[in-house]
């Protein structure tokens, strides 16, 4: 009688029996772990996806705002802080750079969590700001950096505000807030140089003598500044969100006629 060889099993076929080698694994043939984490990873971005395509637009805008203001002003204040002649200015600006960073990890997070998209770069017009920082030096610089940061800090703040009254988002009503507090405190941090006009977002020539005449005091980490900027906050949420109120009751009451 033949031996019976060990690594071969009989299979049926029709009435005929074959033989054929067992299959035996390969420890290495072994299904990668790695492949899980990839279709984990894959099902993860898709639910960012699904959760991306029910935001609403002022959220999505209002993170993109913030996100690209950061990126033009971080950098920007970096260089002054690096480059100004003016003391002030220097200090400043240092501490914008330091708390934007803080702005940018609050808007990061917040685009995490609702699936936002966030530009890599600043705008076209930003970068012009930026260039004309980096091109000059001296009492120009300074300047140059104190006008359009300010300038760019105005311009958000009423967009920031309503976004902060209406939203109805948890992370895009943090980063907002966020936003909100750090552009006014950055911007009375900015006239603190005596370099811009408080009442104005146009560039001055005026002396810096006379202008600091007009300009208050530079806000410290007092519990009397932190309440002063919470109390400008509240006060430009609350407009913006009355605004917001009257113009729905009004379409409201278009329809109804």
């Amino acid at each position: 009688m033949p031996e019976l060889d060990l690594d071969r099993q009989p299979v049926l076929f029709g009435q005929v029996f074959f033989e054929r080698p067992f299959e035996v694994l390969d420890p290495a043939s072994l299904a990668d772990p790695s492949a899980f984490e990839l279709v984990t990873a894959k099902a993860q971005v898709n639910s960012v996806r699904a959760i991306g395509q029910n935001v609403e637009p002022p959220d999505r805008e209002v993170l993109v705002l913030l996100a690209r203001h950061s990126l033009w002003q971080k950098p920007t204040s970096r260089e002054a802080s690096d480059r100004g002649r003016d003391a002030q200015v220097r200090k400043v600006a240092g501490q914008l750079a330091a708390e934007h960073t803080q702005l940018s990890r609050a808007v990061t997070d917040a685009a995490a969590q609702l699936g936002v998209a966030l530009p890599a770069e600043p705008t076209a017009e930003q970068k012009s700001w930026a260039n004309a920082v980096s091109s000059s030096s001296g009492d120009e610089l300074d300047r140059m950096f104190a006008n359009l940061a300010r300038a760019a800090d105005g311009s958000l703040i009423v967009e920031v505000a309503q976004a902060r009254a209406t939203t109805r988002s948890a992370p895009a009503r943090t980063a907002a807030q966020t936003g909100l507090t750090l552009l006014l405190k950055h911007m009375l941090l900015l006239e603190s140089t005596g370099l811009v006009k408080a009442t104005s977002l146009q560039m001055t020539e005026a002396p810096v003598a006379q202008a600091k005449q007009n300009i208050p005091p530079p806000p410290d980490d007092s519990s009397t500044s932190i309440g002063f900027l919470t109390g400008i906050a509240v006060f430009v949420v609350a407009g913006a969100g009355t605004l917001w109120l009257v113009r729905a009751v009004g379409h409201h009451g278009e329809h109804r006629r």
